[in-house]
C-alpha cells in the first residue's frame, strides 16, 4: 500500500513539474516554437519515416522564422555580395578579393554558391532562406547519425532508438545552433553545415572519401575550418590518452593555458595586432552558453562511464577536447576565439546526445518529456536576448501570449 502510494505521488510530481513548467514557456516565454514540437512529437510515431519528416519540420518552422528577420548587421554584407555576384560573371567573381565584406579568394566554393542562385535568377530572400534551410538540415542528419552509431553496442529496440532520434532532433534543433547567430555568420554556418556532414559521413562509411570531401568544401566555403586539419591530426595520435588519462587532459589544459599567454604576448610586442580583425586585442564576452559548453564537456570526459563507446566515437570525444584546447589558446583574441567557437554548435550536439544516452531507458524518457518543454524557453531565451530584429515573429508571438492569458 506504501509502495503504491509513493509510486502516486511520484507520478503527481511529475505532473505538476510539466505543468509548471508548460504554464512557464507558454505565458512568460514564447508560444510559437510549441507548434514544431508538436508535429515533430506526432509524426516521431511513424517508424519509418519519423526522422525525415521531423527534420522537414524543423526546416520549415526555422525558415519561416528567418522570412521575418530585418536587414541588418552582416546580412546586409551578404545582401551586397550577392548583388555583386548578380551583376558580374564567374571569372570576375572567383578572381576578385572583397575585404570590405571579408570574402578571401579561397574561398572559391562560397562565390560559386551565390552564383549558382543568381543564375537562376533568384533573389536575395530566397538565396537567405535556402541557406537556413541547408544549416539546419546538415546538422540534423548529422545529430540522427550520432544517434544510431551510438545505439550500435547497445541492441536497443525499435520504440527506444525512436526515442533516442527525437531528442537528437529536439537537441540540435532548440540548443544546438544557434539559430539568432545563422543569418549574422551565414558564410561560417554553411561551412559548419557541411563540417557537420562531413562528419555524418564519417560516423556511417567506412570510407574516408565522403568525409575528407565535404571537410574541403567546410574549408572553401570559410576557411577557419582548416583548423580542424591540425586539430583531427593531434586527436589522432592522442585520443587513447586524451580519453583514458586525467593526468594528460590536466596537463594538455594547462600548456593551452600557458601557450595563450606567450602567443598573445607575441603579437602584442611584435605588432601583429592589425592582423587581426576588429583591432586585434580586445576583450570579449560569450555569455552563459559558454558555461554550458563547460559543463558538457566535463560530463562526457570526467563523468560518464565508457560504456557506449566505439572507435569512431572515442576519436570524436578526443576532437572536442583538442579542439576546447585550442580555444583556451585563441581565447584573448575575439576574432580568432569567436571563428572556433562557433563550431561548438556541433560538438554541442554530440555531447549533448551522448550525455543523454548514457541514462537508463526510464531517465531518458522523464529527460526527454522535460526537455520537450524546457528546451523551447532556452530557444526562445537565445532569441530575443539577441540584438537582431525578428519583426512580425515576436510580435506576433507577443500577441498570442496576450490571447493566451485572456482566455
Amino acid at each position: 500500500m506504501f509502495s503504491e502510494n509513493k509510486k502516486s505521488l511520484n507520478y503527481s510530481l511529475l505532473i505538476f513539474s510539466i505543468f509548471c513548467a508548460l504554464y512557464i514557456a507558454v505565458f512568460a516565454y514564447s508560444t510559437l516554437i510549441f507548434i514544431p514540437i508538436f508535429f515533430i512529437i506526432i509524426v516521431s510515431k511513424l517508424k519509418n519515416f519519423a526522422n525525415s519528416l521531423s527534420i522537414l519540420v524543423v526546416i520549415i518552422f526555422v525558415t519561416i522564422v528567418s522570412s521575418a528577420k530585418t536587414l541588418q548587421g552582416d546580412l546586409i554584407n551578404f545582401k551586397r555580395y550577392f548583388e555583386y555576384v548578380s551583376q558580374s560573371d564567374l571569372v570576375t567573381i572567383l578572381s576578385s578579393t572583397l575585404p570590405d565584406l571579408s570574402i578571401r579568394s579561397t574561398e572559391f566554393l562560397f562565390k560559386i554558391y551565390n552564383y549558382l542562385f543568381t543564375s537562376f535568377g533568384l533573389d536575395f530572400m530566397f538565396y537567405h532562406l535556402m541557406s537556413i534551410a541547408i544549416i539546419y538540415a546538415f546538422v540534423l542528419m548529422f545529430s540522427t547519425e550520432v544517434t544510431k552509431n551510438i545505439n550500435i553496442k547497445n541492441n536497443l529496440n525499435q520504440k527506444i532508438n525512436i526515442q533516442n532520434s527525437t531528442f537528437a532532433i529536439l537537441w540540435a534543433f532548440l540548443v544546438g545552433v544557434t539559430f539568432s547567430l545563422t543569418s549574422q555568420v551565414l558564410k561560417q554556418y554553411l561551412a559548419i553545415a557541411f563540417f557537420a556532414l562531413a562528419f555524418k559521413f564519417f560516423f556511417k562509411k567506412s570510407s574516408l572519401f565522403l568525409p575528407a570531401f565535404f571537410m574541403l568544401v567546410a574549408i572553401f566555403f570559410h576557411n577557419s575550418v582548416a583548423i580542424f586539419i591540425p586539430i583531427i591530426i593531434f586527436s589522432y595520435l592522442f585520443k587513447k590518452f586524451i580519453i583514458s588519462s586525467l593526468l594528460f587532459k590536466i596537463i594538455l589544459l594547462i600548456i593551452s593555458f600557458f601557450s595563450s599567454t606567450i602567443v598573445i604576448s607575441s603579437i602584442e610586442i611584435l605588432g601583429l595586432s592589425l592582423l587581426f580583425e576588429y583591432g586585434g586585442i580586445q576583450d570579449i564576452e560569450i555569455g552563459v552558453t559558454l558555461f554550458i559548453d563547460l559543463f558538457l564537456l566535463i560530463l562526457v570526459f570526467f563523468i560518464l562511464p565508457q560504456n557506449v563507446d566505439n572507435e569512431k566515437v572515442i576519436f570524436f570525444k578526443a576532437i572536442i577536447f583538442i579542439f576546447f584546447c585550442s580555444i583556451i589558446l585563441f581565447r584573448d583574441v575575439p576574432i580568432l576565439y569567436l571563428r572556433l567557437y562557433f563550431f561548438m554548435e556541433i560538438f554541442r550536439i554530440f555531447m549533448g546526445i551522448y550525455i543523454y544516452q548514457s541514462f537508463s531507458k526510464n531517465s531518458r524518457s522523464l529527460i526527454l518529456i522535460l526537455f520537450i518543454f524546457i528546451g523551447p524557453i532556452y530557444w526562445s531565451l537565445k532569441l530575443f536576448a539577441s540584438n537582431w530584429d525578428y519583426s512580425w515573429y515576436t510580435e506576433f508571438d507577443k500577441l498570442i501570449q496576450v490571447l493566451l492569458q485572456v482566455f
